[in-house]
């Protein structure tokens, strides 16, 4: 651990802790990372101390190599906004649906929405701007996941059917007006026969992954 000749924890009794993770594990890598030496020289908080685990409990130690506990440790500042002051509330529907009209955002409070990155960059008159737009929320997501956000509320809007599984969020909001309706959003914004079929499509693929609306919002939370 980068931190061992700083932090108090790590002195006293850690080197005899340390020495007896290692025997126990047979100074073999228990993570077997993609970069692993399979010959382990640290130990690992296998739940961090920052999110309740114990600093010297036995069942919370195990044997790593020095790859696979940096490469756990850069994972760990990906999730930062576990801990993080910032609520984070992920916003779900499937395309063409306004999911901010309920927002009740206050000031100061940060939302991340590719349509409005992309309709301030211009993007739909100029394609080319559509990598620096993506690149653009990328930036600020992953500060919000790295926990460097000062906001105490954000909102990340999203109409990709399996969002729960590639953003952070404490809470998460489906706006779901069913697939119907959802269409008639879709053929009353489109500029051409071929962009409504496009637009349609990728709608009733969302409901496909989605396994069908309810054709009402739901909420639901995570307990952290």
């Amino acid at each position: 651990m980068g931190n061992q000749q700083r932090h108090p924890a790590y002195r006293g009794p850690w080197a005899t802790v340390r020495r007896t993770i290692l025997e126990r594990d047979n100074h073999t890598c228990q993570i077997r990372g993609p970069r692993c030496t399979t010959q382990a020289n640290t130990v690992d908080h296998i739940i961090p101390v920052n999110s309740g685990g114990a600093w010297w409990d036995p069942d919370n130690l195990r044997a790593t190599c020095r790859n696979c506990n940096l490469d756990r440790i850069d994972r760990k500042k990906t999730e930062a906004w576990r801990n993080s002051h910032t609520r984070i509330t992920l916003i779900i529907g499937p395309p063409g649906t306004n999911k901010t009209q309920d927002l009740n955002a206050q000031p100061g409070d940060l939302i991340i929405d590719y349509d409005t990155i992309n309709a301030a960059l211009g993007v739909e008159a100029h394609p080319d701007l559509h990598g620096p737009a993506l690149k653009a929320r990328g930036a600020i997501l992953g500060e919000l996941k790295a926990g460097r956000v000062k906001s105490r509320r954000a909102f990340i809007i999203s109409s990709n059917p399996q969002a729960e599984s590639m953003f952070p969020y404490h809470t998460v909001k489906v706006v779901d007006p069913g697939v119907d309706q959802a269409l008639r959003n879709i053929q009353g914004g489109g500029t051409s026969g071929v962009a409504d079929s496009r637009q349609a499509r990728l709608v009733r693929d969302w409901y496909r992954v989605r396994q069908g609306g309810t054709g009402r919002a739901q909420t639901n939370s995570r307990s952290w």
